[in-house]
């Protein structure tokens, strides 16, 4: 996930630093977003409903996995609203945007997202009975 939101981060700055040149570079342009769906369809697109079938307890999991759906398409959502908004302003101001989301989100999984890696599912759930600081990162 980590590796995700850098690379993420990385092209959507590329995009907002092209679409500020004043000649229009349409093959960085395309590499960049190739990049951007790339590295989303490797890492955050699958890897978040790995990692949300392995964070909640077996007695919760199947209506916090409908609470996390429902935020993640909201939030699907609320990209596709503003984003023409955004745009309308400076197309460079929507990827930038989106870009400093990125970076967020890279700083929340480090500091907040457990690895669970080579873990059970008791483990994880043991782990945050016990506030057991060893498995986040």
């Amino acid at each position: 996930m980590l590796l995700g939101f850098a690379l993420m981060g990385f092209f959507l700055l590329a995009l907002a630093f092209l679409f500020m040149q004043d000649t229009v570079q349409s093959t960085l342009i395309l590499i960049s977003l190739g990049g951007f769906i790339a590295v989303y369809a490797f890492t955050l697109g699958p890897v978040t409903w790995v990692l949300l079938s392995e964070l909640f307890p077996n007695t919760v999991r199947s209506k916090a996995l409908s609470v996390s759906a429902a935020a993640l398409w909201l939030a699907c959502f609320v990209v596709v609203l503003v984003s023409p908004y955004l745009m309308s302003l400076d197309i460079s101001v929507n990827f930038f945007i989106f870009a400093c989301f990125n970076l967020i989100g890279f700083f929340f999984t480090k500091l907040y997202v457990p690895e669970t890696k080579g873990k059970t599912l008791e483990q994880i759930s043991q782990a945050f009975t016990n506030k057991e600081p060893a498995l986040v990162r």
